[in-house]
């Protein structure tokens, strides 16, 4: 008996253990997913749909500054007379990939304070980089590829509205001059446009003040080799093998380092997401899988050990109906407990799971009640064989046994 009373305790503490961990899992497996499928219905603030990027490197096929930016024209002017394609533009730095250019700025009379430097991303776009992106211009102009920078006055920049909104606290940044560093010697860039906010490293990112440059209007044309060529098309899959010709009737030494649609692109950017979402779901399947087994073990054992109760009930006229439920409540306040400690538990972490999520909360109450169905709906399945074993017992044997 005390052996018997022993195997029970030691089942009951072995099934909780894994129930209490279960519905943690499928609930951080459950978002998790949720957040690495792609989904057009995510805003990243242009347009993906019929966008291609090209990945170059100029210094491959040995082209200085002046070269790259004669080569960068070139692909531009011809890009676009190609069938199907709507707009072309250079970008320096691609975007979507985790990775971008940060810079200090300095408005005249430098920042109201030194721990609040004016940090920004930058990028080197040409003219068209907006209508290609389908990024509004809000306020201003754009530089234009072919305008003449003096070689003693501000570069012309255009800027995003976080930057506006975060440096000009709603006052009109066009016209403002700025230097770079934490003091400010001498005007280097004049704000001349505004548009509007887009992702820049990845979809999960908080819009980063920005400022674009047109590397076409660089005075010294020394920037560095490595750019993107957008195209956008109405046919994105056909358009990669007539622009890859393209660039070899310009240079067969230049290589296309890359060709993928942005859709693609955005959807690689969450590669941490999927992989924390793969990881999730196999600890959740094996928690799933460890606590069925554990609450079957615990039902059989507990029909075995009331085998005797259950003959006699029988006996006195119970109906198939009352030994079910007599099962279902050992098996309800078994998944209560359970749900209630694995719910607790993820409410507890669920301030780190949001450096994890992007657009989902970690108590979206619909995560929460589809966990708790499975998880019921698993404990019932595992109930099945037993409750229905219980029901099959013969009570004229049963009360002969001892």
């Amino acid at each position: 008996m005390f052996q018997l009373a022993e195997r029970l305790l030691a089942d009951l503490r072995y099934s909780a253990r894994r129930l209490r961990r279960a519905p943690g899992f499928v609930i951080v497996s459950t978002l998790l997913i949720a957040v690495s499928l792609p989904s057009s219905t995510v805003d990243a603030g242009f347009d993906r749909e019929l966008l291609v990027r090209f990945a170059f490197d100029s210094a491959l096929a040995d082209y200085d500054g002046p070269a790259t930016a004669a080569l960068q024209r070139r692909l531009l002017e011809e890009t676009t007379q190609l069938p199907g394609v709507q707009a072309a533009a250079i970008t320096g730095t691609p975007i979507m990939q985790g990775i971008g250019l940060v810079m200090t700025l300095t408005p005249p009379g430098g920042p109201p304070e030194i721990d609040s430097a004016w940090n920004t991303s930058a990028n080197n776009v040409t003219e068209g980089y907006f209508a290609t992106m389908g990024i509004e211009l809000t306020s201003g102009t754009l530089v234009d590829d072919d305008e003449q920078v003096s070689a003693d006055g501000p570069t012309p920049i255009v800027v995003n509205a976080a930057f506006a909104r975060r440096f000009f606290a709603g006052m009109d940044p066009v016209g403002r001059v700025l230097d770079t560093g934490r003091e400010f010697k001498t005007p280097r860039y004049r704000i001349v446009g505004v548009v509007e906010d887009a992702n820049y490293r990845s979809l999960r990112e908080a819009n980063p003040p920005i400022f674009y440059a047109n590397p076409l209007t660089f005075r010294e044309q020394q920037f560095p080799g490595t750019f993107s060529l957008l195209v956008r098309t109405t046919t994105p899959d056909a358009i990669i093998e007539p622009v890859r010709a393209l660039v070899r009737s310009i240079d067969e030494a230049l290589p296309v380092l890359e060709a993928v649609t942005m859709s693609a692109e955005v959807d690689r950017s969450l590669w941490r997401e999927r992989l924390a979402a793969m990881l999730a779901s196999a600890f959740a399947i094996i928690g799933v899988a460890t606590a069925a087994i554990g609450l079957y073990a615990i039902l059989a054992h507990y029909v075995a050990s009331r085998r005797k109760e259950i003959g006699l009930r029988i006996a006195l006229g119970a109906m198939v109906g009352d030994v079910l439920r007599l099962v279902a409540r050992r098996v309800t306040r078994i998944v209560l407990v359970g749900l209630i400690l694995g719910i607790s538990i993820h409410l507890a972490l669920s301030r780190w799971l949001e450096s994890l999520l992007y657009e989902i909360s970690a108590l979206d109450p619909i995560t929460v009640a589809i966990t708790a169905l499975a998880l019921l709906m698993m404990s019932l399945a595992a109930a099945l064989v037993p409750a229905l074993h219980a029901t099959s017992v013969d009570p004229a044997k049963t009360l002969r046994e001892d």
